[in-house]
């Protein structure tokens, strides 16, 4: 009877430690996918001039906005008719969000057409879900099935829509990296595709019978982090944008000398320098898109780390089992 529930007890917590392992890395892989930025539209601002500050210059009271419309991406993707959104991520390893609360969101909705000025929105989600991070804002919407309500409907031309920062005379909450340079915001969209002449959010016929789910990802814009009142002022300082630059030619040989090529500065995808041999100190950590300090958001995949520490728990459960007098 004592190995009877010795065996209960450890195959409920084995049950539980690989649930948890399980969940922990799909959710890990529900922020990334199919790269679309030249099909969608992504764009990111930084209203004010402080936002622009380098970390300590301007703690905790930055602020965002942000324009993320899938267009040709979703067409691409088979969403010819829009999707109904489950979950919107932003990842920006240079921002820290974690400080962030509800009322930060000054913003958060859908432009019909994208056709509205500035944050203007035609209809408001209040129902939406939002983690703040270090690093990365998820959004996620009611599913079908939801007490709230259903999750609403995107089409390719319309554009989700949020501005994040001070709210009224409170503290303010996101914080940039410390460290000058150029970056950009990674945009992730995930939703069921929407059968084609049915899209009214409130009619449940328009739920689809056969649900198809898409997704997509997209960098947006080059934003400037430095102590500079303007954007003419940050190219002086940094130098143009990543997206501007062209590579420096490769010097052919000759008979005579070999011409040593210059090294082309590479970037990664956020806009930051990338280490190079003439650059062994890198670039510092909070400037790199990978210093989030949740795995969910940086869009790295599971991974072999999460099965290889269970397959290992399922061995010790089995060698406690034979051996009941462990």
């Amino acid at each position: 009877m004592t190995t009877d529930r010795r065996t209960v007890r450890t195959t409920v917590l084995v049950a539980v430690l690989a649930c948890g392992l399980l969940c922990a890395t799909t959710a890990a892989a529900q922020s990334s996918g199919p790269d679309y930025t030249e099909e969608a539209n992504h764009t990111v601002v930084l209203p004010d001039t402080t936002d622009h500050y380098p970390g300590e210059q301007n703690p905790r009271n930055a602020s965002q906005q942000y324009w993320f419309a899938g267009e040709e991406g979703l067409e691409a993707r088979g969403a010819e008719s829009g999707i109904w959104v489950d979950r919107v991520v932003l990842t920006a390893g240079w921002v820290d969000y974690s400080a962030c609360e509800r009322k930060n969101v000054e913003t958060f909705g859908i432009d019909r057409g994208n056709n509205n000025s500035g944050t203007t929105v035609d209809e408001e989600y209040d129902t939406a879900e939002t983690t703040f991070r270090d690093g990365e804002v998820v959004v996620e919407f009611p599913d079908w099935d939801d007490f709230v309500g259903d999750p609403p409907y995107l089409a390719p031309e319309d554009a989700v829509v949020g501005a994040y920062g001070p709210s009224g005379t409170d503290t303010g909450c996101l914080n940039v990296t410390g460290e000058p340079g150029w970056y950009r915001v990674t945009g992730y969209l995930n939703g069921t595709v929407a059968d084609e002449d049915c899209t009214d959010r409130d009619d449940p016929g328009c739920e689809p019978a056969d649900k198809v789910s898409v997704d997509l990802q997209a960098g947006s814009n080059f934003v400037y982090v430095c102590e500079c009142d303007n954007e003419s002022e940050a190219r002086e300082e940094l130098g143009p944008p990543p997206s501007e630059r062209t590579p420096t030619p490769t010097a052919t040989a000759t008979a005579t000398k070999t011409a040593t090529p210059t090294p082309t500065e590479q970037m990664d995808d956020d806009g930051t320098p990338a280490e190079t041999a003439d650059d062994a100190t890198g670039t510092p950590a909070d400037g790199t898109a990978g210093t989030a300090t949740t795995t969910s958001g940086s869009g790295a995949g599971p991974g072999l780390a999460g099965p290889a520490l269970l397959f290992g728990l399922l061995a010790a459960v089995v060698a406690t089992v034979r051996d009941p007098g462990a």
